[in-house]
């Protein structure tokens, strides 16, 4: 009975730890090392740390003789109620605040984190990573979002296609919402879409540019759409 509840353990253990760890193999195409740290997380971790614990009993029983199975179960079945505790945690939405565009949004999970790159502060997780800036109407120029297309020629010039840069409207609760979006190919032939969003308020517009990869391009603007939706305003 040990051994099937050893199994059982162990399967649900490393499926777990796969969900925890599953952005890992997102990234893992730009990044080998994340493999690296999927394997050791997912696989190594659990049976390292059964064998540590199991060789720490022996040294500290007086008969020298404990059950390897036993006590793994004893640690998997720990590991399992803290990987299903951290597991629920990092799946809960969260708020977050990017204070340069001050604007607070809403994520689906803890994967997202705030980096700063060039002292520009981006939203980021997996393939997505969104930049925020608020401008004041009269600096752009846009008062509507049938401005956007006149921004647009002034910005790209010589490179603006009516037709790549056309202007949809998008669904932010909060504001009026103006999209763009433009398939770009990067240096190392990785296809990517940049979405550019304009929301406007009585006084500002709200800059998003976000960056999606291909892959998996789908589900990531989804996401993309409901983080949008969320967008509130930090300055009020």
């Amino acid at each position: 009975m040990r051994y099937t509840i050893y199994i059982i353990l162990m399967i649900i253990t490393f499926g777990l730890a796969h969900l925890k760890n599953a952005r890992l193999l997102i990234d893992a195409e730009h990044n080998a090392g994340n493999m690296g740290e999927y394997i050791g997380g997912v696989f190594l971790a659990p049976l390292l740390v059964q064998a540590i614990i199991y060789g720490v009993a022996i040294m500290f029983s007086k008969t020298k003789k404990v059950n390897f199975f036993r006590c793994s179960n004893w640690v998997l079945g720990v590991m399992l109620l803290g990987n299903v505790f951290s597991f629920v945690n990092y799946s809960l939405p969260r708020h977050l605040t990017l204070p340069g565009a001050q604007i607070t949004v809403t994520v689906p999970n803890r994967g997202w984190k705030i980096q700063e790159l060039k002292q520009t502060k981006m939203l980021v997780s997996g393939n997505i990573h969104i930049i925020a800036e608020r401008h004041s109407q009269d600096e752009l120029g846009i008062h509507a979002l049938t401005d956007i297309e006149q921004y647009s020629r002034h910005i790209f010039g010589e490179k603006y296609d009516k037709d790549i840069y056309q202007v949809y409207q998008c669904k932010a609760q909060n504001f009026q919402c103006g999209l763009q979006n433009v398939a770009i190919q990067l240096k190392n032939q990785t296809e990517t879409q940049v979405l550019y969003v304009y929301l406007l308020d009585k006084t500002s517009v709200i800059q998003l540019t976000a960056i999606i990869n291909e892959d998996n391009f789908a589900k990531d603007y989804e996401t993309f759409k409901e983080i949008l939706n969320s967008v509130t305003d930090a300055a009020l």
